[in-house]
């Protein structure tokens, strides 16, 4: 090809600039309580370890609890729960009257 100076160009060819890689991933689920141990257990093998596994990576997993009951929770369950949640030394838990 000719320049506009009369010479010729020299075309490189184009380098592929290679798409950055995902830093960062994240991820929810409702877990059906009768089966958690089961789908815990699946998630904890099918992602966490695979992310784990990969040098220099913080990875974080928390557990969230909700439970309703229209009626109110019996006193026994409140006291186990409390106790158990002591014992695990869970972050932070607790029961509301809302």
């Amino acid at each position: 090809m000719r320049s506009a100076s009369g010479g010729h160009e020299t075309l490189l060819p184009a380098v592929p600039v290679p798409p950055r890689a995902p830093r960062r991933f994240h991820a929810t689920a409702k877990l059906n309580p009768l089966r958690i141990s089961r789908d815990a257990a699946q998630i904890a093998e099918e992602i966490v370890q695979r992310l784990a596994g990969v040098v220099d990576t913080d990875v974080e997993v928390t557990v969230e609890i909700q439970a309703r009951t229209a009626e109110g929770f019996p006193s026994e369950v409140v006291r186990a729960v409390s106790e158990n949640g002591q014992t695990l030394k869970l972050d932070s838990f607790g029961f509301e009257e809302q």
